[in-house]
């Protein structure tokens, strides 16, 4: 999800071999052969593009830097393999575009996205579906952080369901999940009210899907929780990852992949709410899955449930503003552990963000098949008062 200059060269399928992951790999010689490896080398390189994204969630805007090349490197693979105007390419650059607004650079993103945008209605036309995660992802870097721009915001995510609605139909999963996301992103904008009405309507029209995809149901759900939990409606977003769990365990087939990001969600919140024993037995059940899952291929640890820090009474008071670096260690059960300061504001923010981040549940990191820990992760999280 990071950010560089548009790039239009294609690797000519033609030449004798590419680089990928340092090493020189010979082209396939039929076209099969060659889409074969290189949709392998575009999954590779996007789910280390992801992995350097995800640590923005917590708002550090410096690994932008480090997942730009593994983005742009599986962009290449994609044109050589697939074409300029292929959906991995489309899926790529919306990806780096994302990761430019989560740290707080609207303006690269909205750049990328300009020009993805006429890109794609040159080749598909004004009210192609294949527009749709544009507008959304224009209406994200318009909502979010300084360079806010609600009307330009509304205008993006009015375009993205006029061309659902015309596509899929007004109750639809694709207008659903719409709603969904602009429930989800109205919390930025301090619209408490505009949230609730936006996730409401993503329940109202999900529901309608619930036994014939409880799959899709279930995500929904969990999604609208974390939508709450934006907003700071903590209790409805419980009451929603719950609601979640209690069809993903009665859900066939069953859902059991979805076990960690529902219990982790749902323990985060119950101790939010201070509900200790609820949260004890979300552990309980998500410890049990990862110790008997296997996990099959090698990953880092990634956040299941995060929040931002409480700001302290009397540092707002006493106007005290600043960034806390914070150290920390994710054990093989996705708790976080040794949570240290590297960088101090205050002792008052200090002490909160130690507390934010103790509250953190992880996917754990994966290797060789079974769950580990993984030490030296960091964090900054930034305290400062509202204009």
């Amino acid at each position: 999800m990071k950010r560089f200059s548009r790039i239009a060269v294609a690797v000519p399928l033609f030449l004798a071999t590419v680089t990928a992951f340092g090493h020189e790999v010979p082209v396939g010689s039929t076209p099969e052969e060659n889409r074969a490896w290189f949709e392998g080398s575009y999954q590779a390189y996007k789910r280390k593009a992801l992995w350097s994204a995800r640590k923005m969630d917590a708002r550090q805007p410096r690994p932008v830097a480090s997942a730009a090349p593994f983005a742009l490197d599986a962009i290449r693979h994609a044109e050589a393999a697939f074409g300029a105007k292929s959906p991995y390419v489309r899926e790529l650059w919306l990806d780096i575009a994302d990761a430019y607004t989560m740290a707080g650079k609207t303006e690269k993103s909205l750049r990328i996205l300009d020009q993805l945008l006429l890109n794609q209605r040159l080749q598909f036309g004004d009210r192609a579906p294949e527009l749709i995660p544009i507008f959304v992802a224009m209406g994200k870097a318009y909502w979010r952080y300084e360079q806010r721009n609600v009307k330009a915001g509304l205008h993006a995510f009015r375009s993205a369901f006029e061309v659902a609605k015309i596509h899929f139909g007004e109750n639809s999963k694709e207008v659903a999940t719409l709603w969904l996301e602009r429930g989800k992103l109205v919390p930025s904008l301090d619209l408490r009210r505009e949230t609730k009405v936006s996730l409401e309507r993503a329940n109202k029209l999900a529901r309608q899907y619930r036994k014939e995809d409880p799959r899709f149901y279930i995500e929904i759900l969990l999604g609208i929780g974390d939508g709450y939990m934006d907003a700071g409606f903590v209790k409805s977003a419980y009451e929603n990852y719950v609601k979640a769990i209690k069809w993903q365990q009665k859900s066939t087939p069953a859902n059991d992949d979805l076990i960690p990001l529902a219990q982790g969600n749902a323990a985060q919140a119950a101790i939010l709410l201070g509900w200790l024993g609820n949260a004890s037995a979300h552990f309980s059940i998500l410890q049990d899955y990862l110790t008997s899952a296997r996990p099959t291929e090698d990953f880092h640890a990634y956040f299941l449930a995060r929040s931002g820090p409480h700001y302290p009474r009397e540092a707002r008071e006493q106007e005290i503003v600043g960034e806390v670096q914070v150290r920390y260690s994710v054990d093989p059960i996705g708790r976080t552990t040794d949570i240290t300061i590297e960088e101090s504001a205050h002792p008052l923010l200090d002490q909160a963000a130690i507390e934010c981040v103790g509250t953190w549940i992880f996917m754990p990191a994966a290797r060789d098949g079974r769950f580990v820990r993984q030490d030296g992760l960091q964090v900054r999280l930034e305290f400062r008062l509202a204009d």
